[in-house]
């Protein structure tokens, strides 16, 4: 279940302020009707996580060619129910895990110039707390636990620039930084290792 509310404000001729209120409530719930077993546990149970997500955006549109904003938002990742499996097979959810939350803050400009050309730049900085991560315990199986804290920070920019009409070059390039600035789990410290599978850099160009 999802509900959503948003609103704008006109503060000047230019300056509009827009805020938003999310929730989210989102159930799970398993039933095992096979007999349950020595090697086959009883899997059913049930989980489920409710969150509210309030955002607001500061925008200023001078003209088509100039647009500057701010955003301060904040969301919501539950984990799946392949995330939710318990260690060493038992049955039901892995109540343990908690729902992955972020406070997001981002500033940047965009517009379009005369000759078609349309730009964006962004900067951002995000701040994850119980980040899900997957970890492989003796028995070889994968498992997901909650990694304590992250932050991730960089740029993107993106050009788009139709030369004649219906022939469209478009180019976007992002840099980012993401590592765990509160991570201690199994007796080991993570803290300010890279979170993997994030790119550090990653560039995209077409010719449509």
């Amino acid at each position: 279940v999802r509900f959503f509310l948003r609103d704008e404000l006109n503060l000047t001729e230019y300056l509009m302020l827009s805020f938003s209120l999310g929730f989210d409530w989102l159930f799970y719930s398993v039933s095992d009707q096979l007999a349950p077993t020595a090697g086959n546990p009883d899997d059913s149970g049930s989980f489920n996580f409710r969150e509210w997500n309030p955002a607001a955006a500061l925008m200023w549109n001078r003209s088509s060619a100039l647009n500057a904003y701010l955003r301060v938002s904040t969301s919501f990742e539950p984990p799946t129910t392949t995330e939710l499996r318990k260690e060493g097979g038992a049955g039901g959810f892995n109540s343990d895990l908690e729902a992955q939350r972020a406070l997001n803050f981002e500033v940047g400009v965009k517009g379009m110039l005369p000759g078609q050309l349309r730009y964006e730049f962004v900067v951002y900085r995000i701040w994850t707390d119980e980040e899900i991560v997957q970890y492989e315990l003796s028995d070889g199986q994968e498992y997901y636990g909650n990694a304590g804290k992250t932050e991730r920070y960089g740029v993107e920019a993106m050009v788009e620039y139709e030369f004649v009409p219906g022939l469209i070059a478009s180019a976007a390039y992002t840099y980012t930084e993401a590592e765990y600035t509160d991570y201690n789990t199994r007796g080991s410290d993570f803290t300010g290792n890279q979170v993997p599978g994030v790119p550090q850099q990653h560039l995209y160009a077409q010719l449509r």
